[in-house]
């Protein structure tokens, strides 16, 4: 079974999470992958017997593990949601609400996600449709979170209009929206 592994480098010191998370999966009769270029960031990678650098988007992966915080996750979601796979985060942020697996629990919990034993939690994603006065598509998202709204470069008041499901919910006048 292939486990992505990402790893935010200015969390993850010298990549030791990396490293150690590589080690356990391999361990564990499982294939550690990494982003391609990896190899070039941290060569230490190479070293651990069984670690594959490859594309994502080509590559059937079981989960994607996440090391750093909530940002990091956030941004391994928003740039892999298209791949058929699970996101699991191994926190060394501040909040860490995300992110299940503690650094103090690290081969327990990946043993348990190798295994199979765990639970999931479905997590609703924000699609965002920006238009402007005119009706005009400005802009498209997609988030897990939170997604913000600003008034852009002129600092000034603007009207908005929130609907869900095309039903207006509500309009007010500001700079900006987050929901």
């Amino acid at each position: 079974m292939n486990y992505g592994i990402c790893s935010n480098g200015s969390r993850d010191t010298g990549y030791e999470t990396a490293i150690k998370t590589a080690q356990i999966l391999s361990g564990l009769g499982a294939v550690p992958v990494f982003e391609t270029g990896m190899d070039e960031t941290c060569p230490k990678l190479k070293e651990i017997q069984g670690v594959v650098f490859a594309d994502f988007q080509k590559t059937d992966l079981k989960a994607i593990i996440s090391i750093g915080g909530d940002g990091t996750f956030l941004s391994k979601v928003a740039k892999y949601r298209e791949l058929d796979t699970e996101f699991v985060g191994i926190n060394l942020g501040s909040i860490g609400f995300l992110n299940e697996i503690m650094i103090e629990s690290i081969e327990k919990d990946l043993a348990q996600l190798v295994s199979g034993d765990y639970d999931t939690i479905d997590r609703t994603q924000l699609i965002c449709e920006v238009f402007d006065k005119d009706g005009k598509l400005k802009g498209t998202s997609v988030c897990l979170n939170d997604i913000i709204i600003v008034r852009g470069a002129k600092p000034h008041i603007t009207t908005l209009v929130l609907s869900i499901d095309g039903q207006i919910i509500e309009r007010f006048r500001g700079d900006g929206l987050v929901v």
